[in-house]
């Protein structure tokens, strides 16, 4: 198969899905607007909520050979307990889950936000004031989650979302946390239970998976200061070394305070020394945070473009940003037909 007809293919294919997740939406009363993301099993789209009013996210998920029915009714528990956070500040939003069982589709409807931390790594050096109300933000938001039982164990960047408009940060794994029946709070008898799908874990287990979150939000801190991702080398030498030996020039940083009492507390190659983040909020408390200077990031803007081979797609145009028409490919493939017919 040609590059020519590799692509033209895989065009097609792409705009036969949004053509499924555009009615998928509709008989929700969502308008489909344009793709963020797309994976072979998942999805991010951008859409327009009829009853709310405004633009919103929605995390579509492929549920055939993708997931099995015991991480179907895993979603369930997690979307109950989001939604039931929805108070709190430093949570996404969750505003319902839709699904389509003839299709093979979940959806998980949720805050629009404008870009993940990835990003903003990318078009930017962060000051000291921004590190700061980051890690305020990301360790209120860490604590919310942990208090409901609500485990990551593994946070990334690209799984941190910011919002300008809210100028906040968020914490977000799309509904495959790792659930434990423990909690550090009372509130969660009220809320959903979800002893009947995981584990049960030993105190020192939990105590394990919570502190695996806090090293993950401290490693990202780490590269806020260092203004770089951090390297394969270099997160090993963490694991077992303190930061002013795998960063010797950070010895001299004006802001030692800050490492003393957070970033050291987080990433210690000593489990035991490390805090919750209750315990670091706490400390948090002897630095000025303003979340006002997290406004001042540069963002990226995504442009979606659409490649319109025939001309009946034009219309789809409405809901890209760039629209680039190449009816060459169509007419050539035209007269190729007509030629093998006469032959």
């Amino acid at each position: 198969m040609s590059l020519k007809n590799s692509k033209k293919l895989q065009i097609k294919k792409q705009n036969q899905e949004e053509d499924i997740v555009r009615d998928f939406l509709k008989q929700y009363n969502y308008e489909y607007l344009k793709m963020l993301e797309q994976g072979d099993s998942s999805l991010v789209v951008v859409a327009f909520s009829q009853k709310l009013q405004y633009q919103v996210a929605v995390k579509i998920i492929k549920t055939r050979g993708a997931i099995n029915q015991v991480n179907l009714l895993q979603v369930d528990k997690e979307i109950q307990i989001l939604q039931n956070l929805q108070s709190e500040m430093y949570v996404l939003k969750i505003f319902e889950k839709i699904e389509e069982y003839n299709l093979g589709l979940l959806a998980i409807v949720m805050e629009l936000c404008d870009c993940n931390l990835s990003n903003i790594f990318q078009l930017n050096t962060f000051s000291i004031k921004q590190i700061y109300a980051m890690a305020y933000q990301l360790l209120e938001g860490l604590r919310i989650y942990q208090e409901y039982g609500l485990i990551y164990s593994q946070i990334q960047p690209k799984n941190i979302l910011y919002s300008k408009s809210q100028n906040k940060f968020l914490i977000v794994h799309y509904g495959f946390f790792k659930p434990h029946k423990y909690s550090f709070s009372q509130k969660k008898s009220d809320l959903p239970s979800i002893s009947d799908i995981s584990s049960e874990m030993t105190n020192e287990q939990r105590l394990k998976s919570l502190y695996s979150d806090v090293f993950s939000i401290g490693l990202i801190l780490t590269e806020a200061f260092i203004s770089r991702q951090l390297s394969p080398e270099e997160l090993k030498n963490l694991k077992s070394q303190i930061i002013f030996n795998v960063f010797p020039f950070l010895n001299n940083y004006e802001n030692i305070r800050f490492f003393d009492k957070i970033l050291l507390k987080m990433i210690d190659q000593n489990q035991d020394l490390r805090l919750l983040p209750k315990d670091l909020l706490y400390n948090l408390k002897a630095f000025e945070i303003q979340d006002q200077y997290l406004a001042l990031f540069k963002l990226k803007k995504y442009l979606k473009k659409l490649l319109v081979l025939n001309v009946e797609d034009i219309i789809k145009a409405i809901h890209y940003d760039v629209l680039e028409i190449n009816l060459k490919m169509k007419q050539k493939n035209y007269f190729n037909n007509i030629q093998n017919t006469n032959n």
